[in-house]
């Protein structure tokens, strides 16, 4: 059974953008893994923290394991969700949800695994405009930017059931592409074995 679509990239490639349209265009629901595992690190804490900060002042296996956490809750509620007719749900994913065994079991367990892919370029500008992210080397960002990049682009196509490429494209075509590989998942987890 299809429970959700499942976004997947590097941060800043457009995942939350682009499932928060897809979902609101087609009256599924919406998760934001990063607001998920925010959730339980205040459940447990008693103190709202964003996810950078969380990553930042308490580590990176801490933040992991709040993801995996968060995920496996996630899907728990979806499949009772799916069960009940609720309908699909599309997950934007973390920029390394789907680096960890563990959590890439419970990804695939929702439905197709859908990797954004933003041009390296189009990233880089969006990590360096603002704040850079947690795990970026602020005493040499460019070459960690650089290290990331090659370490993780060929583990998200390992990852990836399908790619939607997002290089000169409308935002419109890009969601298209998404709408049409859950509706391809969907009926094939219908049809008969």
């Amino acid at each position: 059974m299809t429970e959700a679509v499942v976004l997947i990239g590097f941060k800043s490639s457009g995942k939350s953008t682009y499932g928060a349209m897809l979902a609101k265009s087609q009256g599924w629901r919406f998760a934001d893994l990063d607001r998920l595992l925010e959730q339980v690190h205040a459940s447990d804490h008693g103190a709202v923290l964003p996810a950078h900060r969380i990553f930042r002042d308490f580590g990176s296996a801490y933040f992991a394991e709040l993801e995996e956490r968060a995920l496996a809750a996630f899907v728990g509620r979806s499949t009772d969700e799916a069960q009940a007719g609720v309908g699909l749900a599309v997950l934007a994913t973390t920029g390394a949800t789907p680096f960890r065994s563990v959590n890439l079991a419970l990804l695939r367990r929702l439905g197709p695994l859908v990797l954004i892919d933003t041009p390296r370029e189009i990233i880089r500008q969006r990590w360096f405009a603002g704040r850079l992210p947690a795990f970026v080397d602020p005493g040499d960002p460019e070459a960690s930017f650089n290290r990331l990049y090659e370490e993780r682009a060929p583990l998200y196509i390992a990852a990836a059931d399908e790619v939607v490429p997002t290089a000169n494209r409308r935002d419109e075509e890009v969601i298209a592409d998404i709408q049409a590989i859950a509706r391809r998942a969907r009926a094939k987890a219908k049809a008969p074995e």
